[in-house]
C-alpha cells in the first residue's frame, strides 16, 4: 500500500512524463522499468545525445534481446542508440561504459567502413558515421 508521499511522487512523475511527451509531439513508451522516447526528427549522433540529455534521459542502450525487439518494432527502421567507439577506436561502449553483447550486432558488424564510430539500431546493432542524420531514441529509468 502506498503512503501519501509515495502517491504524490508517483502522480508527479506521471504528470512530468505526460508533460515531456507533449512538449516533444510524441509520448514516452514504457518497456520494463524504462521509458523510451522515439524522436520525430533526424539529427547527427551528438545532437541526438544532447536532445536526450535535455529531456533528463540518455540515448537508449540495448542490453537484452527483448529490449532489442521492442526498440526495433517501436521505432523507425534505423535510429541512433547510445553506442560508440569515439573514446577508443574499436572499443564499442554504451554511454554507461558497459560493453555491448556481441550477439546483438548485425553479422559482420562493427566493421568501421568509412569511419563508422556511432551505433544505430537496424534490426540489430550497426556502426555508421556519426554525422549521418537519423531519428533517435532516448531512455530513462522509472521507479514507481
Amino acid at each position: 500500500m502506498m503512503n501519501a508521499q509515495e502517491k504524490k511522487n508517483k502522480d508527479d512523475l506521471l504528470q512530468n512524463i505526460q508533460s515531456v511527451g507533449s512538449q516533444h509531439n510524441s509520448s514516452w513508451k514504457r518497456f520494463g522499468s524504462k521509458l523510451y522516447y522515439f524522436s520525430q526528427t533526424s539529427d547527427p549522433w551528438e545532437k541526438a545525445r544532447e536532445q536526450c540529455v535535455a529531456m533528463g534521459a540518455t540515448l537508449a542502450m540495448v542490453k537484452t534481446d527483448e529490449q532489442m525487439a521492442f526498440l526495433a518494432n517501436e521505432g523507425t527502421p534505423k535510429h541512433w542508440l547510445g553506442l560508440s567507439d569515439i573514446s577508443t577506436e574499436g572499443t564499442w561502449k554504451w554511454l554507461d561504459g558497459s560493453i555491448p553483447d556481441k550477439r546483438l550486432w548485425v553479422p559482420g558488424e562493427p566493421n568501421n567502413e568509412g569511419e563508422e564510430d556511432c551505433g544505430e539500431i537496424h534490426g540489430q546493432l550497426n556502426d555508421i558515421p556519426c554525422d549521418r542524420l537519423r531519428p533517435w531514441v532516448c531512455e530513462k529509468s522509472i521507479a514507481i
